[in-house]
């Protein structure tokens, strides 16, 4: 499997190149969402149940896990339709860098956070120092971003 994804990240860059554009976006978004469909499948039952209904299993860090891979997998499912919708309308220039373009990075971003600190939970000693830490330099990110995309003349 690990030879496989070597391929296919060696094909990408290398043929990529050459194909035209937006077939490559296209065949990307479609593959990122049809791969977020069946991940959101498989974790978004599990993850509506711990954020909806509070169940809880006995290790917080599989519950973050779950959670964090819905979270992946609806960020997935959010950028490969935005991305095939944004092909099939002309790629309107208005959508860049607008907050729904964002949406789905956000929620694969969330979705990252958890699954970082997920092993950090589980850990019998509780860090959060270093929780706190994550935080601060991820909201510190959100801050500078918004200040500099603030800055950007249309």
């Amino acid at each position: 499997m690990k030879a496989l994804t070597l391929l296919i990240v060696a094909a990408y860059v290398t043929v990529g190149v050459t194909i035209p554009v937006p077939y490559l976006s296209v065949a990307v978004s479609a593959v990122l969402l049809a791969v977020g469909l069946v991940a959101l499948w498989r974790y978004g039952g599990p993850a509506l149940d711990i954020v909806v209904f509070d169940e809880r299993g006995e290790d917080p860090g599989a519950v973050l896990a779950v959670y964090g891979m819905a979270l992946l997998a609806a960020g997935s499912v959010y950028s490969g339709a935005y991305g095939l919708t944004w092909n099939a309308t002309g790629q309107p220039e208005t959508w860049v860098g607008s907050w729904y373009s964002a949406a789905g990075r956000a929620l694969t971003a969330s979705g990252f956070v958890l699954m970082v600190m997920a092993p950090e939970v589980s850990v019998p000693r509780l860090r959060l120092p270093g929780v706190l830490w994550l935080m601060l330099i991820m909201s510190a990110a959100l801050v500078v971003a918004f200040v500099l995309g603030t800055q950007v003349v249309s």
